[in-house]
């Protein structure tokens, strides 16, 4: 379950890209 913080990031792409980056590498 997501934190509400998370989702209100403004940046959430941004933080998703990064995480299928990190989990590709």
């Amino acid at each position: 379950m997501l934190n509400p913080f998370f989702l209100a990031l403004p940046a959430n792409a941004a933080w998703r890209d990064k995480l299928l980056v990190l989990a590709q590498s």
